[in-house]
C-alpha cells in the first residue's frame, strides 16, 4: 500500500515543462544573481571533474549555464525598470563570457 501511494505521488508530480510556458521567467532577480555567482564558483570544480573523467557532472554544469542564459533573457523581457534591465544586461554578458569558456574547455 505504501509503495503504491509513493508511486501515485511521483506519477502525478508536474514537471517544470508542464507548469510554465517558456515565454516567462520563473526565477527572481535575486535568484538569478545567486545562480550566476554559483556558476562562477563551480567552474573550478568542473575543471577538476573534467580531469578526473566525471563527464556527467560537466554535462550537467553546461546545461545549467545554458538555462541560466535563457532565464536571464526571459527576465529581460519581463522587467520594465531600467536599472534592472541594465543589471540583467551585465549579467547576460557575464554568462555569455562563462558560456564561451565552457564551450572552449568542456567540449
Amino acid at each position: 500500500m505504501y509503495v503504491y501511494n509513493i508511486y501515485n505521488i511521483y506519477k502525478t508530480m508536474k514537471t517544470r515543462k508542464n507548469r510554465t510556458s517558456r515565454n516567462e521567467s520563473t526565477a527572481t532577480f535575486m535568484g538569478l544573481q545567486h545562480w550566476l555567482v554559483h556558476m562562477y564558483e563551480r567552474l573550478g570544480w568542473m575543471v577538476l571533474a573534467q580531469s578526473k573523467g566525471y563527464h556527467d557532472k560537466v554535462s550537467s554544469y553546461k546545461k545549467s549555464v545554458y538555462r541560466l542564459e535563457e532565464e536571464i533573457m526571459l527576465k529581460m523581457k519581463e522587467v520594465s525598470c531600467l536599472d534592472k534591465q541594465k543589471d540583467l544586461q551585465i549579467m547576460l554578458h557575464d554568462v555569455q563570457v562563462l558560456k564561451k569558456h565552457v564551450q572552449k574547455d568542456f567540449h
